[in-house]
């Protein structure tokens, strides 16, 4: 029995070093593989995950299309503000047409 004990641990240090190996390119098609393999079995499962992240995305950037667009025309009515208000008083003619 005491052999057999002995033997365990040279087949698995055989195993471990077959799995090394192998060339990354080999490793890379064995994952690919199984990555098509899991996504075939769970398709119906991963496609709404899929459909909403796609969804969410696209509303990121519609939102970030429009929050460039408006933030110019802001910034232009700021620095507007900003002059009149630096301007000190109005002229007369502006502060009461009727006098």
């Amino acid at each position: 029995m005491s052999t057999m004990a002995n033997t365990t641990p040279i087949m698995t240090t055989v195993t471990k070093t077959a799995n090394k190996e192998k060339t990354p390119k080999e490793a890379d098609v064995a994952l690919k593989a199984n990555i098509l393999d899991f996504c075939e079995e769970h398709y119906e499962d991963i496609l709404p995950v899929i459909m909403d992240k796609i969804h969410r995305d696209k509303r990121k950037e519609v939102h970030a299309r429009l929050d460039f667009e408006e933030n110019p025309r802001k910034s232009r009515r700021v620095r507007e503000g900003s002059q009149n208000s630096s301007a000190g008083t109005l002229p007369a003619s502006y502060r009461n047409p009727s006098k």
